[in-house]
């Protein structure tokens, strides 16, 4: 849990962590071009498949994602009382209650 006012990363980014993507952009062409190849001339359909997901990821961005949520389900009272008052503490400790 995080103190009020004080950073959870105070490090903040790795140090190397800009230089690395740096020197894989440099790569980029050669690597969407693989991947075009892979694509039309893979000897097998699941090869050429990732290839075209990563190349449609990095075009389109990934599909969204739904998430359904029943609020309706049955939780027996004991326990949701437990998941409340474990909220409580949480939000408390933080200083949100």
């Amino acid at each position: 849990m995080f103190v009020k006012g004080k950073s959870g990363n105070p490090g903040g980014r790795p140090k190397g962590e800009a230089e690395l993507r740096k020197l894989a952009q440099e790569h980029t062409v050669t690597c969407i071009m693989r991947l075009v190849e892979l694509a039309q001339k893979a000897d097998r359909d699941s090869t050429s498949l990732g290839a075209c997901e990563a190349l449609l990821d990095r075009a389109y961005g990934r599909p969204s994602q739904s998430v359904a949520i029943d609020l309706n389900a049955t939780v027996d009272v004991e326990n949701k009382v437990t998941i409340l008052e474990e909220a409580r503490k949480r939000l408390r400790d933080r200083g949100l209650l």
